[in-house]
């Protein structure tokens, strides 16, 4: 299915592209997932658990509550991101390097999003390959405090 055909009938607002996997967000807070799944990346199941670890055919990311509307999404090579309009930061995909931002305690992958704890109320990410900065506004100044981890945990 060709990305225009997929979502030809709603308005998308945002794409990002990690290595091999795509994430869509629609204006009506949807997410959407496709590519490759190896990591658990589009943030669904993978492995024996699912039929296949590829997809061209966009899947629904829905693991945020219907309380969370998304701002912002991210990939990185394998891994993904999201940013609710409250400044929470959730994460997904290969955890090898802790580029997740969940510490050292997580398994090498997850294919279900998780809220990145420990972080104040976050306005922008910055996501490369395997690193990620948080930038958060304080006291309504225009100067950024950056919250970096790169190859590590966020704490």
């Amino acid at each position: 299915m060709f990305f225009s055909q997929a979502f030809r009938n709603d308005q998308v607002t945002s794409v990002a592209c990690g290595a091999q996997h795509t994430l869509v967000l629609l204006q009506d807070g949807r997410l959407f997932a496709m590519g490759d799944n190896e990591f658990g990346q589009l943030g669904t199941k993978r492995g024996e658990e699912a039929e296949t670890n590829c997809t061209s055919t966009p899947v629904r990311v829905a693991t945020f509550g219907s309380d969370k509307r998304l701002k912002q999404i991210g990939c990185g090579h394998d891994f993904s991101m999201a940013l609710t309009t409250t400044g929470e930061v959730y994460s997904w995909g290969r955890n090898q390097l802790g580029q997740l931002g969940l510490g050292e305690s997580q398994p090498g992958s997850l294919d279900t999003s998780t809220k990145v704890s420990e972080l104040p109320c976050i306005q922008k990410l910055a996501i490369g390959v395997n690193q990620v900065f948080a930038i958060e506004f304080t006291d309504g100044t225009l100067y950024p405090v950056l919250i970096p981890w790169l190859h590590g945990g966020s704490n």
